[in-house]
């Protein structure tokens, strides 16, 4: 479940929950090497948590099966943007 925090960004209320929306997001999303959102984070003010750019990247995002699954999400969303 998603919602918003008082810093104004999207949160999500477990850490499960944010980071099957981080796949989701890179599978819809393109990004420059380095950029882009890596992980996620427990927030102090909402105790929701966030997506980061910062600090080390998710294990999550080294998981071969991950990997395709974004990969189908990006070809999908390629096709739905073109057609």
């Amino acid at each position: 479940m998603k919602g918003y925090c008082s810093t104004g960004k999207n949160y999500y209320h477990n850490k499960d929950a944010a980071e099957e929306a981080l796949i989701e997001h890179l599978g819809r999303n393109s990004y420059a090497k380095g950029t882009g959102p890596i992980n996620v984070y427990l927030c102090e003010f909402c105790d929701g948590y966030h997506f980061t750019s910062k600090g080390e990247e998710s294990e999550l995002l080294h998981d071969p099966e991950v990997l395709r699954r974004i990969k189908k999400l990006r070809i999908q969303s390629e096709w739905d943007d073109n057609y």
